[in-house]
């Protein structure tokens, strides 16, 4: 079987420490899996680890950007993507994307709707509408984090292990 690998972007600091209490509380109360809060940009990788992290850090020569949460909580029956909440769509981030979309060869992929999640599993509708009404409150208005690097992350095993962490360099920016 081959290896999968994904690159995140993710939040640091409190938002990240806030956020992965979160996700750890609600993975205990409907035990579900415990993850990484963070923002896949381009998942289904496949190939030479060695290459695909060189490409990953070819892609790090960017400028540090801010990345914004969207109020209002969401729920899908994505395994994924079972409670989490959108992210808007900047020019930064769609760029990012759009280049790790041509560096790796993957425009076959799927359309690009990041997002952060907060539940993984397979929970019935009526559990992830209660987790929604619950969190709404506490996401009322955007959440906002500055994004400075990329995690190159193998994803075919939980939890996913980061091969490596790249920083974005803004002296080398496209």
């Amino acid at each position: 079987m081959a290896k999968s690998y994904a690159l995140w972007i993710a939040p640091s600091g409190k938002v990240h420490d806030d956020l992965k209490g979160l996700i750890l509380n609600l993975s205990r109360r409907y035990g579900t899996v415990d993850f990484e809060p963070h923002v896949t940009l381009i998942g289904g990788l496949e190939g030479n680890e060695q290459e695909l992290a060189a490409k990953s850090e070819e892609l790090a020569r960017t400028a540090p950007f801010r990345v914004r949460l969207l109020p209002n909580p969401e729920h899908s029956d994505e395994y994924f993507k079972c409670v989490f909440l959108r992210c808007e769509k900047t020019p930064e981030l769609a760029e990012l994307n759009r280049m790790a979309v041509s560096l790796f060869g993957r425009a076959d992929g799927p359309e690009f709707a990041p997002h952060l999640s907060l539940v993984y599993g397979r929970l019935g509708p009526t559990a992830r509408e209660e987790i929604v009404r619950e969190l709404a409150p506490g996401f009322a208005v955007p959440v906002e984090f500055t994004v400075s690097g990329l995690h190159f992350m193998l994803t075919d095993r939980h939890p996913a292990a980061e091969i490596r962490a790249f920083n974005f360099n803004r002296e080398h920016s496209r």
